[in-house]
């Protein structure tokens, strides 16, 4: 039987007790948060051996889980298809049931205070380049030597955002979804090492972790990779900030190709062109590239308001280059939830104009190989020039019906720049604007 969450949270370590202390006012949307988190057990690691003595009749197995069903309509350019991340299968835009519907469980087993297992799978649509091992986002053990300090060695969540701890529960957060903007682009898990350790000063808790390992984002190894987070909470504030630098084992599975197909180009007799295809060729080229990522955030909770601001640069390869922000606020009304986020991305790429190979090669290869060489130059510098490049405003309410469902409704208006269409399927290179309206219904068991 799996314990409600304030059974067996509510002497967790003080990074959870605002939303687990009985003394303290709880309004719906931290009750929501805390049901989440309780009821995937992401407090467990937090536990004390005092605590647990106080929880003596918890079971050492839980299992617990959470989902989300989601409708969502994008109306936007023909063929254009709506992404909740870039790690998405691609479609073909419309009415979606597939894009926010995911379910989740999770199952931890604490044989001593001192120690624990956590698996957590979930089932949701991935792209191709996914293997059947991306729907486990959690298999680690869990040792805490002392009260203040935690250590973790397996698969867990990269603890680098705000909402690292339950990106994918979305019955914890306020929104239909993170930012896309912010959390679209970002790796999920960690296959390595962290410790933690958290202490008190005055009326703020600290808690500071450093991290190792390897990710995988867009089908690329990030590999090796570090980083280091520090998160203060005082009251009902909280800020976090964090930085991680990964080093980059291979190319996109859709850039690979290009490199591939310029390889030749770039060896051809015809020096301008083939100066030019092996300077596309090293744009592209991301294998062994160092991307190192900059993050800081806050949430802070005054009475019946929530405020929530992230903001991130990315740097490294010129293909990832990008800086992303948000900022969101909320209004709680009883069980209703009224929120406005504000959100962008922007590429550092800078645009550049198709090459002529084809005129240029025409003399020495003939018409038709000249006519391939210059589908390949515009294909190869449409890709070079695609970036990041949107900002959306949303709006919305979130209704919590039962203290472990909620429904959410919210309207997205998107405007995504030339090249820019990063987050969208079939985007192309061209500009343009999109409405997003959604409807779904999150739970946690």
């Amino acid at each position: 039987m799996v314990l409600p969450a304030t059974a067996f949270c509510r002497t967790a370590g003080a990074d959870r007790r605002k939303y687990f202390t009985p003394m303290k006012r709880q309004s719906p949307l931290h009750r929501a948060r805390g049901y989440a988190l309780g009821a995937v057990a992401l407090c467990a690691l937090a536990i004390s051996p005092a605590a647990r003595a106080d929880d003596a009749g918890a079971s050492e197995l839980r299992v617990s889980g959470f989902g989300t069903a989601g409708l969502l309509r994008a109306d936007a350019p023909a063929g254009w298809g709506f992404l909740r991340t870039e790690d998405q299968a691609p479609n073909s835009g419309g009415t979606r049931a597939d894009v926010d519907s995911r379910l989740g469980l999770q199952i931890n087993y604490q044989p001593s205070p001192q120690f624990e297992l956590v698996g957590q799978a979930v089932a949701e649509r991935r792209a191709s380049f996914d293997d059947e091992s991306s729907a486990i986002t959690w298999a680690f053990a869990g040792w805490h030597p002392r009260s203040d300090v935690d250590v973790r060695v397996g698969r867990m969540n990269l603890d680098l955002f705000l909402l690292s701890d339950y990106r994918d529960v979305g019955f914890a957060y306020m929104s239909a979804r993170p930012p896309v903007e912010f959390y679209g682009l970002i790796p999920n898990s960690l296959d390595g090492a962290d410790v933690a350790r958290t202490w008190q000063d005055g009326d703020a808790r600290w808690k500071a972790k450093v991290f190792a390992g390897r990710s995988k984002v867009l089908g690329i190894d990030l590999s090796p990779g570090f980083g280091l987070s520090l998160t203060r909470e005082s009251g009902r504030l909280l800020l976090r900030a964090g930085y991680t630098r990964v080093h980059t084992a291979g190319n996109e599975v859709f850039e690979q190709p290009i490199i591939d197909a310029l390889a030749p180009v770039a060896a051809l007799p015809v020096p301008a062109v083939a100066q030019q295809a092996a300077t596309l060729r090293s744009f592209l080229e991301s294998s062994g590239s160092v991307l190192d990522y900059v993050s800081v955030g806050l949430n802070y909770e005054p009475s019946d308001w929530i405020w929530t601001a992230e903001a991130m640069h990315v740097g490294g390869s010129p293909v990832y280059t990008y800086s992303a922000a948000y900022v969101s606020g909320g209004r709680r009304i009883g069980p209703v939830t009224l929120f406005g986020i504000a959100s962008a991305a922007r590429g550092d790429a800078a645009g550049q104009s198709a090459p002529p190979w084809g005129a240029a090669v025409a003399p020495y290869l003939g018409p038709a190989v000249a006519q391939q060489l210059q589908a390949l130059a515009v294909g190869a510098t449409d890709y070079a020039n695609a970036t990041i490049g949107q900002r959306t405003l949303s709006t919305g309410a979130r209704w919590d019906i039962l203290p472990q469902v909620d429904i959410k409704l919210q309207y997205d208006h998107v405007q995504i720049n030339e090249h820019g269409g990063a987050f969208w399927a079939n985007s192309g290179t061209s500009s343009g604007h999109a409405n997003v309206g959604s409807l779904l219904v999150d739970f946690v068991f």
